[in-house]
């Protein structure tokens, strides 16, 4: 029963890790883009201040980075260009 619990133990402790390697997504409700860690939990929003520019702001409101794309494109999407 111990062994069991200790192999469960590891088991999440490895999905955690493998977990954390994947890249973030987007969610758009409205007019607000979410950010979405890999578990699916809502980490901040994402703000066009200029075309091309985009502000990565925490749950609090915190600018935590400017995202530079090509305009036109959306940060943490593949863009295709023409």
């Amino acid at each position: 029963m111990i062994r069991a619990c200790i192999t469960a133990a590891l088991i999440l402790m490895a999905a955690d890790a493998v977990a954390d390697d994947k890249p973030p997504g987007i969610r758009v409700v409205g007019s607000t883009i979410y950010t979405i860690d890999s578990r699916g939990h809502t980490t901040g929003t994402l703000r066009e201040v200029s075309p091309g520019t985009w502000t990565h702001l925490d749950l609090r409101g915190v600018i935590i980075r400017t995202i530079q794309v090509p305009p036109g494109c959306q940060p943490l999407v593949p863009c295709r260009t023409r």
